[in-house]
């Protein structure tokens, strides 16, 4: 992962903890905006600070990313019901943990569903 991220040195022995924070803010981003990996760092990886071609890697990148669509319908389509679930979680948590879900797991998840539902109208709503 270093090498990828062109943070290996012969001296390499761990990430520092700004280099942990960012390959960790990397991840959560792919993730966020449905980008494939393995292109991601093929792209990346075309990158040279010595030439200046900042804005042809991020417009390569922002085309590796899922359509604004698609991550709105797989925000919109859970795979349980929101609304039922909240219901069971106010009501007894119990019956979760009976079926192997973490209640608390569950409220984070959905809590972020949310959020990132909010995000995505919120995008499409400063483009209009």
């Amino acid at each position: 992962m270093a090498k990828k991220l062109g943070f290996w040195t012969e001296n390499f022995e761990k990430f520092t903890s700004d280099q942990s924070a960012l390959v960790g803010t990397l991840f959560a981003t792919l993730q966020g905006c449905g980008s494939d990996f393995t292109n991601t760092f093929r792209t990346l990886s075309d990158f040279s600070s010595s030439e200046n071609n900042d804005a042809t890697i991020l417009d390569r990148l922002v085309n590796l990313s899922s359509p604004k669509e698609l991550l709105m319908k797989q925000a919109r389509s859970p795979l349980f019901d929101n609304q039922k679930l909240l219901m069971i979680l106010k009501m007894d948590p119990e019956i979760l943990k009976n079926f192997g879900y973490d209640p608390d797991q569950i409220k984070r998840e959905l809590d972020e569903s949310t959020k990132k539902m909010e995000e995505l109208e919120e995008a499409d709503e400063e483009k209009m």
